[in-house]
């Protein structure tokens, strides 16, 4: 005889399993160092100018970093980083660092100054090198990082290469050159989305693999435009098989407010994919049905309250802006309300969601330990609605269910 109990539990622990993994690759966190160098066709001196924290104004990026002194005697800069994003507000952040050896022209070394505690995921230290070639020189660059996802180790050879590429392009023409940064963002996107269409393939068929590419693609490009909106680089997309794909930001957020409305574009700008699937369903395009049910399911998970879901991070947004003493027990709520659902819907995937919110909450604390500026009550309030606005849309869709669902061996 069948039993509904022992099929939820044997199904969420599948479920579990492949979650646990994407939490792996968000959540567990080590330091990194990585190095790596380059050849310039300009002598040592000229590069050294480059690379040493001398005050006064230099291209970074897309837009500048401006360099003034702190403390001249323990040799201390403030180094302000200004991104120019035309059509929004720019984007400025600040970083000490303090330079420990300085050897003209081949030698510095900075460390990062008053961080105190808050080392996550923040440059902690630059070492770089400059020897005489023949018609140039060799710049060689080690950056150290406090705590980083084990996916963005991943990125961080990308990150240091962007670096060298920016500094060999100001010391050979005086502008920044991002067309191989852009070009390397391009190919990893590209590669990692054909590695996931395999994997998927694999596993769901080669159709249901493509829409779900598809899906992942439009979700993560709804955060792609929220990093741009407010003020930053666009950033990079990867796909991780078998999991789904992640929007990689290049800058930190500066406040509580950014930080939600990053994550709640990728279902927001869904909705667009959403409604472009119901009018294609109205004209009687086959598989339209298809891309509806794959979108409110893909975006309406998302949206659960659980670390590191895109409404676990809106949640703990309004948490720590609201409730910064609470934010364990509110993602445990959170938890509880979760796991009480899937018995209630009898939904396995949601038993598995609730079990990883349980492990997150520790997880969600910690991370709100390094916090940034609250939002105000009325970003909190419109936080909140949007979530429940679109929560409703999605899960009323995957709740008045659609018979073209995607089957395994579709």
């Amino acid at each position: 005889m069948d039993n509904p109990l022992l099929d939820l539990l044997s199904q969420a622990s599948v479920s579990f399993l492949l979650l646990i993994g994407l939490v792996s690759f968000l959540s567990i966190r080590r330091p990194i160092s990585v190095r790596a160098s380059t050849y310039i066709r300009k002598p040592a001196a000229d590069v050294f100018a480059i690379v040493d924290f001398a005050p006064g104004s230099q291209a970074w990026h897309r837009g500048e970093a401006t360099i003034r002194v702190l403390d001249a005697h323990k040799d201390i800069y403030r180094v302000t980083y200004t991104t120019l994003s035309p059509g929004s507000a720019d984007h400025i952040s600040e970083a000490d660092f303090q330079v420990i050896e300085r050897s003209p022209p081949n030698h510095l070394v900075a460390i990062r100054h008053g961080l105190g505690r808050r080392v996550t995921n923040q440059l902690l230290r630059l070492d770089a090198k400059v020897a005489d070639e023949p018609g140039g020189s060799r710049l060689a660059l080690q950056y150290d990082w406090g705590p980083r996802s084990l996916l963005a180790h991943l990125l961080a050879r990308m990150d240091l290469r962007a670096s060298l590429d920016r500094i060999k392009s100001v010391a050979e023409t005086g502008k920044v050159d991002h067309s191989r940064e852009a070009r390397m963002g391009v190919l990893v996107a590209i590669a990692t989305g054909a590695i996931s269409v395999a994997a998927f393939g694999l596993w769901l068929g080669w159709y249901s693999a493509a829409l779900l590419i598809v899906v992942l693609s439009f979700h993560e490009l709804g955060h792609l435009v929220a990093f741009r909106l407010i003020g930053q680089p666009w950033g990079r997309i990867l796909f991780i098989p078998f999991l789904g794909a992640l929007a990689m930001p290049r800058l930190p957020f500066r406040n509580e407010k950014e930080h939600a409305f990053a994550a709640l574009m990728g279902p927001g700008f869904s909705l667009l994919l959403l409604l472009a699937g119901i009018v294609l369903a109205y004209l009687g395009v086959p598989h339209a049905g298809q891309l509806i049910f794959v979108t409110a399911l893909i975006n309406g998970l998302n949206l659960l309250p659980v670390m590191p879901l895109d409404g676990g991070h809106a949640v703990q947004s309004i948490l720590q802006s609201f409730f910064p003493k609470n934010i364990r027990a509110g993602l445990t709520v959170c938890a509880i309300l979760i796991a009480a659902a899937s018995f209630f819907t009898m939904q396995p995937i949601l038993l598995a969601v609730a079990l990883i919110a349980a492990f997150g909450a520790s997880y969600g604390e910690r991370r709100a330990a390094h916090s940034r500026v609250p939002m105000g009550v009325t970003a909190g309030v419109a936080t909140a609605l949007a979530m429940i606005l679109m929560g409703a849309i999605y899960g009323g869709i995957l709740s008045w269910g659609f018979e073209v669902r995607p089957s395994i061996s579709s």
